[in-house]
């Protein structure tokens, strides 16, 4: 399915076992949104959008002058900041329950162990995010969606939710500055008044005082047989 206010496309495939989703995004707020502030997805087994559980990948940088949307430069060089930022974050991920009050953060090939597989990355423009959670907790599989049933019963609806955090711009702007960069709208943008994505003026498009940030609720009802939605 595509989502057009979030500006992503979402595949979702289920077998006994697991949750598989595809999220892909042409859009560079998006990517920078991702990169820069960490993603999560997160998981609600009644079918609501509670945070019950949640995988997020990446992290985020923890420095934020890496955000492509604020980086000096051409818009020419946004891919190789991009794969740079990738690099940069995509060792760790986070393994979250109640709405962030329980964290484990764990390398992606601990990861694999609890059956959880996560990956992401470039492709012809788009930035590509995958992901297999269990779907059943078991002795096997403690980190999971956590249905109750021993196996996916065709008709089980989970909620399943897509978000970056808030941007906190006066935190930004502090981290910002110590980084040597000026802050966006105040002064001459540090390119000579041509934003990296081909903004100007120093604000992101559409006048917003700041980019939009990512969120995004779907329900999935889950199949007995492998089944696509798309």
């Amino acid at each position: 399915m595509y989502a057009a206010k979030a500006k992503v496309s979402l595949t979702l495939i289920n077998d006994n076992h697991n949750m598989y989703i595809r999220l892909h995004s042409r859009d560079r707020q998006v990517h920078a949104h991702v990169l820069g502030m960490g993603f999560t997805v997160w998981f609600d087994p009644d079918g609501s959008k509670n945070k019950t559980f949640g995988i997020h990948f990446p992290i985020g940088m923890q420095d934020m002058k890496g955000m492509p949307m604020m980086a000096r430069g051409r818009a020419g060089d946004q891919g190789e900041r991009l794969q740079k930022m990738l690099e940069e974050s995509t060792d760790e991920l986070e393994i979250l329950a109640s709405s962030e009050e329980e964290i484990y953060r764990t390398s992606l090939t601990e990861a694999k162990t609890h059956g959880i597989d996560v990956k992401m990355g470039f492709s012809k423009g788009n930035l590509i995010y995958e992901i297999k959670v269990p779907l059943i907790q078991d002795e096997e599989h403690l980190c999971a969606i956590g249905i109750n049933t021993t196996e996916a019963d065709a008709g089980t609806v989970i909620g399943i939710g897509f978000e970056t955090p808030e941007l906190h711009m006066e935190e930004m702007r502090k981290k910002m500055e110590e980084g040597g960069i000026g802050i966006p709208g105040e002064g001459q943008p540090p390119d000579g008044g041509r934003m990296s994505g081909g903004m100007r003026g120093g604000g992101p498009p559409g006048g917003r005082g700041k980019p939009e940030r990512l969120n995004l609720w779907t329900k999935v009802q889950l199949a007995s047989k492998p089944s696509v939605q798309e």
